[in-house]
């Protein structure tokens, strides 16, 4: 079973990188998550720090290939990604939001761990059912803080071509 489920993340997980071409892309603090900037800027670097794509901070939260981090109001969740472009059209494409009516002030560690699960969407990974991922729904937790080892090898195949 394990193996099935492993050969079906791979199958529908591994495409072309969704950040087409090699710009930069860049990241933005949106206002509303400035008190979180260092705990933002951790999930950013935690995942661009797996592939050689050129990457950096801009002022320009609605600049194309920005990974926009923002507060947002009566949303379904706590938090949300939107893939990047190509496969959802600018100006949302790759930006994560989290839902205003969240403790993030009050609880750092699960800050961190929801901006690390929705990061991994920004960079094009789907939900996954493997609970070792970030980016499994039904295992967000502050002790899991690395991408796991599949994980790991999607963002250097899609991105860098690196398929081991």
């Amino acid at each position: 079973m394990r193996l099935l489920l492993t050969a079906l993340f791979v199958l529908t997980t591994a495409r072309p990188g969704p950040w087409l071409g090699r710009e930069t892309v860049h990241f933005c603090i949106d206002p509303s998550m400035e008190q979180h900037r260092s705990i933002v800027t951790t999930a950013f670097w935690r995942w661009k720090d797996l592939i050689s794509l050129p990457a950096g901070e801009t002022q320009n939260c609605n600049a194309p290939r920005t990974i926009t981090y923002r507060l947002a109001k009566n949303m379904s969740g706590p938090a949300l990604a939107f893939a990047p472009a190509p496969m959802f059209s600018e100006p949302l494409a790759g930006d994560v939001l989290l839902d205003t009516w969240g403790a993030w002030d009050r609880q750092a560690e699960w800050t961190l761990a929801y901006l690390l699960h929705e990061t991994g969407h920004a960079f094009g990974l789907e939900e996954s059912c493997m609970e070792e991922d970030l980016t499994c729904p039904h295992t967000i937790s502050p002790y899991k803080l690395f991408p796991s080892q599949r994980e790991q090898r999607w963002m250097r195949g899609a991105y860098d071509g690196i398929w081991n």
